[in-house]
């Protein structure tokens, strides 16, 4: 295979991956608590550098070019969404760094996040999310029981207030290092545990009656697959000039007199 067309193919694969990854996003403009990902890429090394194999000749003008791209994992964009006003009282932002946990409290791998504030009430009285139905977990990794006949008030820390008590705190968690939350879909994210930790109250800024729109900026996605479009016209030009290159040295250069 032409070494031209491999490295030309390489850019059509990494563009036309970005594109999809940004019509995801704008997918999910208009989803609560989404947090948009990032398509990233590696310059790819000379096969000789790549397999190790410095021992064997090689040619030093093609070992410049490189190897073309490859993808690196995405990564999550975690900047804060605009707030919007909610009647529902269940309904809760937050204006700060940290995520909700959810799940069934068994979190000694992985533990799953949200900022999707929009909370309901199952058969079993659990506050849970309105989405998926999983339960919200206080700071003690515990399903949180709320009285759906009492008036229920939220306060900035996530202390849950019922008949002028304390009854429960909703868990947030800090990530220290944010390259490992991975997407699982209903705008949840998981990470290993050992890279969370309880967010410490004052730090925690919650709203009730609001919830964190889409962290998408639509108009910045739209000029990026405009972008990404045109990296994979420029791409699948050049393949095609390598292409009639091949050729023309196949008939001319090839030709037996």
């Amino acid at each position: 295979m032409s070494y031209g067309l491999q490295i030309s193919a390489s850019g059509v694969a990494a563009a036309m991956y970005r594109q999809d990854v940004l019509a995801n996003n704008l997918s999910n403009a208009n989803t609560v608590g989404f947090k948009p990902d990032v398509a990233s890429s590696r310059p790819r090394q000379d096969v000789r550098h790549e397999d190790g194999v410095m021992n064997l000749p090689s040619n030093e003008l093609l070992e410049r070019l490189g190897g073309g791209v490859l993808l690196s994992p995405n990564r999550v964009n975690l900047k804060q969404g605009s707030i919007t006003r909610r009647t529902d009282p269940l309904c809760v932002a937050i204006e700060s760094a940290g995520f909700f946990r959810v799940g069934n409290g068994d979190s000694s791998k992985m533990t799953t996040l949200t900022r999707d504030g929009r909370f309901a009430v199952n058969t079993q009285q659990q506050l849970v999310l309105a989405t998926s139905g999983m339960p919200i977990l206080d700071d003690g990794n515990q399903p949180i029981v709320v009285d759906p006949t009492m008036q229920l008030e939220i306060s900035g820390d996530g202390s849950i207030r019922q008949g002028g008590a304390v009854t429960a705190v909703i868990g947030m968690v800090a990530v220290a290092d944010t390259s490992r939350l991975t997407k699982h879909g209903d705008s949840l994210l998981k990470v290993p545990t050992v890279a969370t930790s309880t967010m410490p109250t004052q730090d925690r800024k919650i709203r009730q009656n609001a919830v964190e729109e889409s962290g998408v900026d639509e108009l910045r996605t739209l000029l990026d697959m405009t972008s990404a479009s045109r990296e994979i016209d420029a791409h699948v030009a050049l393949m095609q000039s390598h292409d009639k290159m091949m050729e023309r040295a196949i008939n001319g250069l090839g030709r037996v007199s």
